[in-house]
């Protein structure tokens, strides 16, 4: 399937998405360049390895959605430090239930947890992991999908390049693959 029959599918399958655009190199560096400035608001770096691993494949592809794309993954947002031990991570609706009555865990948040037990080795990080999205694959000529969600400054990015007003509540989620 071509990348426009791939953006028709996700328009038609995906619950939300109201458009998708095909992204070119020069938007998807601009976005690459972006994301690799973002610092939290505690002022931790963020590395969206998301985007990362979007940037690399072949096809890229921005979705502009009424609402998150579901995914199935567990843990699409981690801290870790340095040497990749992960010190607090965002819990999965799924695995919440998992951590209510842990007491090796600190609730900074209803579904974020922090390790107080694991000794950073330097500087923390917020790294955002690439999620799945499987509503292509090999059987539509696709293959290594994966989904990210970029910065709030992306996805500003993103909505003036596209034409996208700023004002829509619109989320934006951008998915890469490499063809079959």
């Amino acid at each position: 399937m071509d990348p426009m029959g791939v953006i028709s599918k996700i328009i038609n399958d995906v619950e939300g998405a109201v458009d998708a655009k095909l992204m070119d190199d020069n938007i998807a560096r601009a976005i690459l360049d972006e994301e690799a400035t973002v610092r939290s608001t505690v002022g931790v770096d963020v590395v969206n390895r998301a985007f990362q691993e979007v940037f690399k494949r072949k096809v890229k592809i921005c979705v502009f959605c009424d609402r998150k794309i579901s995914t199935h993954d567990d843990s699409t947002l981690t801290l870790e430090d340095p040497d990749g031990n992960i010190l607090g991570r965002i819990l999965s609706k799924r695995l919440i239930p998992e951590y209510k009555d842990r007491t090796d865990v600190i609730w900074v948040s209803d579904d974020f947890v922090m390790f107080p037990n694991v000794v950073p080795t330097g500087k923390e990080q917020f790294i955002l992991h690439p999620m799945t999205f499987p509503v292509i694959d090999e059987k539509d000529g696709c293959k290594d999908v994966v989904l990210c969600s970029p910065a709030p400054s992306s996805d500003i990015i993103l909505k003036k390049y596209y034409g996208v007003s700023l004002m829509a509540d619109l989320a934006t989620m951008v998915v890469g693959y490499d063809v079959i």
